[in-house]
This record gives structure tokens, sequence and C-alpha cells, in this order.
């Protein structure tokens, strides 16, 4: 019966014999087929027999198992452990790879995985072959799918591995860093099919956006200029819109729903990086005359302008490129005929919309950027010659504005815009630094004192009163006051002389007592004060510093007759900053 499906092997009938009994040709023949039939079903040892059925081990080892050299024999520890059957061996090229394993495979099957010590750099796009089934392409995996390998993502005498996917084999891992092929500027700049983390960006199309995964980081550096554009997918360091140059180099990280991020930006020259509301960028203007009208315009711009709520300290982006404003044949802007002028050119945010300005420096007008401005329509010929009045093409109120330069010519005409500007400066969008000329009051000759305010001088001639940061006002029963409109820095300066000895002179800032002598004001009344002991000699005072708008100054003594020469009277008051 041979076997009996548990291994056990059990004699056949009629054993075992009994002693003395004779044994029959019948028993022998049995017995023996049935021994030789079990010795058939066992496996020899020399390899004559092949098992048909699984072979159980009972958890024992198969043991001094040689290296299995053909796709069908069993592995030994040491080739798992060595990982012998995926290592490609006899590795040459650099961009086409080829190898063999061993055993050799003999087809690619998608998920086969192998190992391989690179030859050679790559210097471009590659190819693998193993074991001469064909050459396909070794990708690198990215946030925006599968690239090919650029230049060095592979280096000599490492270790790489691939997985094959079906079509083609994928890198299981990459080099940290790689500079990728250069890609070109474009409006919508995707770096996640970029070739690798550190990439040329060429061209000089202003860039409004950019695709870059989640988590994902790319490192770029500008082959030229170009435009940055702020906005809510496209974070920049400065809150504001950059103009690039040529080897500035950036950083990206993408973030949640597509919001892409510069958390680096290093300027090729080694300048710092500057923007947003305190930006220095200087902003492109130009100017041009023809037909005797000015035109004013600039390129594209992006700046910060305050809320139009002055209780409110958001600060709103604002890009465009303005329309041209012109300055009519015949509006003067408040300059004068063969005296050299400066225009301040300015950008006011008309609901989003960027518009351009203009305003004479003489006019005194605050461009300090701290509150709103309102403008009056430049209304064509002769409808625009105040100095002190801001024209634009259209009339605005309570705009937030920003300086973005000036204009300097002189016109042997007022109004006639015949001669082109000397000088066309562009500002870097900030307040506009005030020159001390441009609110001044000087004033000279005695001309007694008010009949009320008796210690409170007046004068006879005005040299100069220009610009409204200063109000000055002579009154035959007050005095002379000068009314502060701006808040700002001053420099105030006054000269006096009387025939009496022992005599005081200075300057009161708010002062409730205009009859009494300046030594007898109160302390807080007295900004600057001056005393002499000789007759007829002329006495100088002077104060420099911070007026609030509403503050009054006066010229200030002890009364009295004027000595020497009534013409040493004089008194200046300027706004410096």
């Amino acid at each position: 019966m041979s076997r009996n499906g548990s291994g056990v092997y059990s004699l056949p009938a009629g054993n075992p014999v009994t002693t003395g009994t004779t044994i029959s040709s019948t028993w022998a023949n049995n017995t023996l087929s049935d021994i030789a039939t079990a010795l058939t079903s066992s496996i020899a040892k020399d390899g004559q027999t092949t098992p048909t059925a699984n072979i159980p081990m009972g958890g024992f080892r198969i043991t001094g198992l040689a290296a299995g050299t053909a796709a069908t024999d069993a592995a030994n520890v040491t080739q798992v452990q060595n990982s012998t059957t995926q290592l490609i061996g006899s590795v040459s090229g650099g961009d086409t790879i080829t190898g063999a394993t061993s055993p050799a495979i003999t087809a690619y099957a998608a998920g086969q995985r192998f190992a391989w010590i690179a030859a050679s750099n790559n210097t471009t796009a590659v190819t693998l072959n193993v074991s001469s089934l064909g050459a396909k392409n070794l990708y690198k995996k990215s946030s925006g799918g599968l690239v090919a390998l650029v230049a060095k993502d592979l280096i000599s005498g490492q270790v790489y591995s691939a997985t094959y996917d079906g079509t083609q084999f994928v890198l299981d891992a990459q080099r940290a860093y790689a500079q990728g092929a250069d890609i070109a500027s474009a409006g919508t700049l995707n770096l996640d099919t970029a070739t690798g983390d550190y990439v040329n960006v060429t061209g000089t199309t202003t860039i409004t956006a950019i695709t870059l995964g989640q988590g994902e980081q790319r490192t770029v550096k500008f082959a030229g200029a170009l435009t940055l554009t702020y906005g809510a997918s496209l974070l920049l360091p400065t809150g504001a819109s950059i103009t690039t140059a040529a080897n500035d180099v950036a950083v990206f990280r993408g973030e949640a729903s597509g919001v892409v991020r510069c958390v680096v930006y290093t300027k090729a020259d080694g300048s710092a990086l500057s923007g947003g509301s305190g930006s220095t960028q200087i902003q492109p203007i130009s100017a041009s005359v023809a037909a005797n009208a000015l035109t004013i315009s600039a390129s594209a711009l992006s700046l910060a302008f305050r809320s139009t709520t002055l209780g409110s300290g958001t600060v709103t982006t604002v890009t465009g490129t303005p329309s041209n404003l012109v300055i009519s044949s015949g509006s003067t802007l408040g300059t004068t005929s063969a005296v050299a002028s400066r225009i301040v050119v300015l950008a006011i945010n008309n609901a989003g919309t960027i518009e351009l300005a203009a305003v004479n420096i003489t006019g005194g007008v605050d461009l300090s950027e701290t509150g709103l401005i309102s403008t009056t329509a430049e209304g064509g010929a002769g409808a625009a010659d105040s100095a002190s009045v801001i024209y634009s093409t259209t009339a605005r109120s309570n705009v937030a504005y920003r300086v973005i330069g000036y204009i300097e010519s002189t016109q042997a005409t007022a109004g006639t815009w015949a001669t082109a500007p000397s000088t066309i400066q562009g500002q870097g969008g900030q307040a506009l630094v005030r020159p001390s000329s441009g609110s001044m009051v000087r004033l000279n000759t005695a001309n007694g004192y008010g009949s009320t305010n008796t210690k409170i001088r007046r004068f006879t001639n005005t040299v100069t009163n220009v610009g409204s940061d200063i109000t000055y006002a002579d009154s035959a029963t007050l005095g002379a006051s000068f009314t502060i409109n701006t808040p700002g820095v001053y420099a105030i300066s006054a000269t006096d002389c009387t025939n009496s000895a022992n005599w005081a002179t200075g300057l009161s800032l708010n002062t409730t007592t205009p009859t009494t002598n300046i030594q007898s004001c109160a302390v807080g009344e007295i900004l600057a004060a001056g005393f002499i002991s000789t007759a007829d000699v002329a006495t100088a005072v002077s104060w420099t510093g911070y007026l609030p708008a509403g503050s009054i100054i006066r010229a200030h003594n002890a009364g009295g007759t004027v000595g020497g020469n009534p013409n040493t009277v004089q008194f200046t008051i300027a706004r410096v900053a």
C-alpha cells in the first residue's frame, strides 16, 4: 500500500511472515513491488527525482544551500542579505546606463527594484538598460509629477535604486539639491515642473502667480529685470511688488490653497530689499513737453497706500500703470516766468486704481503721506494756476497718496511748457522731505506795536511769504502774528533794537499776556528771549523746534521806541521739516 498519506509506510498484507511457513512467490512479488513503489515516490539525494507536491519542512531548515543562479532557483540567506539578485553589476555609462543582474532577469515587470553604483556623473536625461532588455527612461519625482533627470542628479560612486512602474524606472530617492533646466518667465510661473530645486528664470515677463505644491520649495535665480507682483496668492517679503535684477535670488515655498510665499530674497548687489509702505525703490516716471503742454507719465507701479480711514493702520497694495497727466498750455501750476520750478508728482489710490497728480513744491502743501488729499481737475488752459492746489485729470476727494518723484524746469513764460525738464527724479514712493523754502515768512523794518497788544511788534515790509504752512497776519491793534497750519519743525529768528538800555526782546508762543514784557511772560510761553543793557544796540534771538498746528508765534519784547537803524528789525519763520 506504499505510504499512507501522512508519510508512514506499512508493508502489504501477508506481512510479517510466520516462522517455519513457506514463502510463496505471490507474497514475495507483492511485497517487493510495494517497497519499490514507495522508494520510487521518495526523493533521491542525487537529484534524480522531482517532487510532485509541496514539501513541508516541519520547522526545519534546508542547510548548506548554494546560491541560486536561475530565476527558478531558491535564494540562500546570503543572497537575500546582500540583495545580490537586485544589484546591477558591470555598470557603465552616465546618461545611458547599462548593466546586468545575476541571475539575469528575463523580462521587465512592474514593481521590480534594482540598485547600482553610478559609474559616472550624468550630464542630461538618463536611461537604464538592465540585462539587455532595452533602455527605459529613468525619472525622478516632483510635486508636478515625474520629470527627467538633469546634470549631476547621479554622482559617480554613489549608490542609487529605482523601481520599474511598468513603463519607466523611477528613482527611489534623489539628490537633496540639484540645478534644473532654465524656465522662461511667464504670468503664471510653474515651479512644480522644475527639473531641480534650483533653477534660473529667464526673460522679462511680469510674474503674477507661481504654481508650487504645498510644502515644496524652489530656489530661483533671475536672469534679468522683471516684476514679481505681490498679491493674495503670491506673498512677498516687502508686502509689495518687487522689480528683480540680474542674479537676484529668491526662495519660494508652497502653502495651502495655492498660496506661494517668498521666504528669502537676496539682491545681487548686496543691498537690502526694500518696499511696502516704506519703499525706497525709485519709481519710474517721465515727463515731456509738446504743443506747449506738459505730459507726466509713470510706468508700472506697485505701491502700498494707507487706509482712507485715518483711524485705521491698514495698508492696501495697488499695482498698475496710471494714465498720463497732462498740464495744459496756459496752466502755470503757480510757477513764475523764467524762474526754476519743482513740480512734485503724486500717485493717488482711486478705489484700487492708481492715478497721477501734481503740485508745485512752493505751494507748501503737506506731502508727508500721513493723511489724505483732495485734488482739483486740471481743467484745461488757465484752470490749473495755483501753487497750493493739487491737480489731477479728474477731481478726487479724500484719497490716499504717495510721492513718486518730481520734475524741475524753467519756462520762459509760465504756463507755456516749451522747454524740456532739466531734472526728472523718481522718488521711492515715500514722503517727500520738504526743502526749507517750502513755507517761509520774512519781514523787516519796525512799524511800532499793536495798539492793544502793546508788546507785540509790527513790521513794515514783507520780503517773503510763500507756502501754506504759516499764516501771517498784521493787525494795528493786535500786532503781527504767525499761525502754524501744519505740524512740523520750524526755524524762527528775530532781531530788534530800542533806544532804551536794559531792554529785552524775544519770541512768544500762544501768549496770554501780549501787553507784558517778554521777561514777565509765563515760562511756557517763552520760546526765546534776549537782554541788552546798552541802548541802540540790536539784539538777536532764535529758536528751532516742533510746533503743532494752531500754534501762534509772535515777536514779543518790552515795548519802547525803536533805536539805532530801524532796518535792523528783522523777523523770519520757516518750516524746515
